[in-house]
């Protein structure tokens, strides 16, 4: 069972989720605040494992409330708001959820918390690494990188962006398009016109509308927003690993 908290400076807000959680087995509820500074004291008290936080509250906002915690409890954002969407990842949300929410949404959000705080009997068989070397055209020259290396390839004009781990970038002086057949598939995926994805660098998904998800990346800050198309073809892929 998890401990979990909820604040929300709108009572109504709170009674809804709270609500929610009563209804779950998995979810104990530790204890209710209704504003930031609120919030902060219940975390420190009752040391839960899942926060639900509002955004928008009385005295700051969600984002502030774990700002300068050393080990926050995983972060749950409930709010009316979908434009603090990329700044949730930033803190590294486990999920984001849309006012009002609904009971099936709600259970997707507690599977996820049960599968990253609940040990599981089974073990994962190691990602394998992908340490060949692609060449990268730049401007002066040509440059060698180890294809783990590559979180993502986006096309820029008649260039490329390329993201690396290590939250850095690199412009390639080639077309998107040329990059289909010189990176090894899986666990490359084109996703679109303008996407290639490494699937093994894939941290967490978010879809806040039918036209709108965004993508995080492990070792690189920058999120990535897909379209309805880019979104099923990711899940295609998913599905078949």
């Amino acid at each position: 069972m998890l401990n979990v908290i909820v604040a929300d400076d709108e009572p109504a807000g709170r009674l809804a989720l709270t609500r929610l959680i009563s209804r779950n087995s998995n979810l104990k509820l530790s204890g209710e605040a209704a504003s930031a500074a609120a919030a902060i004291r219940l975390i420190e008290c009752c040391q839960p494992d899942v926060a639900f936080l509002d955004i928008e509250m009385t005295g700051g906002n969600g984002f502030s409330v774990v700002a300068d915690m050393a080990r926050p409890p995983k972060l749950v954002f409930v709010t009316a708001h979908a434009n603090y969407a990329a700044q949730a990842f930033d803190v590294e949300a486990v999920d984001f959820l849309l006012k009002p929410v609904e009971p099936q949404r709600f259970m997707r959000t507690v599977r996820r918390l049960q599968k990253l705080l609940v040990p599981s009997t089974a073990e994962r068989p190691p990602i394998a690494r992908h340490t060949e070397l692609v060449p990268i055209p730049v401007t002066g020259g040509q440059r060698l990188l180890p294809a783990n290396d590559i979180l993502a390839v986006l096309a820029d004009g008649d260039d490329s962006r390329l993201l690396l781990t290590g939250n850095a970038e690199l412009r390639a002086r080639r077309p998107i398009g040329a990059f289909s057949g010189s990176l090894p598939s899986p666990p490359f995926q084109r996703l679109g016109r303008s996407l290639i994805l490494n699937l093994e660098s894939l941290y967490g998904i978010r879809t806040i509308s039918r036209d709108t998800t965004y993508i995080a990346l492990r070792g690189h800050s920058q999120t990535l927003q897909l379209g309805r198309n880019a979104t099923a073809m990711l899940r295609r892929q998913l599905a078949q690993l």
